[in-house]
């Protein structure tokens, strides 16, 4: 069921919905920090990785791992370039942002080509 699609989404779907409620119900023991695409995006990389199998007959992750390596590089070299202190922690922040970015770029591509096939 999660190598399809429509599996994909309807557990992303329920996932979100018992973040939302955890959140509401419990706001005291949701960490300030972490947004619920943070957690989703594991889901994103799992089903972008079923979904580009199914559309390409190759998996995109390691595509993925090699964008991120290489802009975590890039914004390692500007932040040392700008004489700022690096903090880790603000780096790992940034660079979890921009995967959650790149995922949901990724996954809702990946989609449309799929239905798109199927058209």
């Amino acid at each position: 069921m999660i190598t399809h699609w429509y599996g994909q989404i309807t557990v992303m779907v329920i996932l979100w919905l018992i973040m939302k409620f955890i959140r509401r119900l419990f706001p005291r023991f949701w960490p300030a920090r972490l947004h619920m695409l943070d957690v989703e995006c594991v889901l994103l990389l799992i089903g972008a990785h079923f979904l580009s199998v199914q559309v390409f007959m190759i998996s995109v992750l390691p595509f993925i791992a090699t964008i991120i390596a290489v802009v975590g590089l890039l914004m390692a070299v500007v932040i040392f370039i700008k004489n700022k202190p690096f903090r880790i922690t603000t780096f790992f922040i940034r660079i979890w942002r921009l995967l959650d970015l790149l995922m949901v770029v990724t996954y809702v591509g990946l989609l449309v080509v799929l239905v798109g096939k199927w058209i």
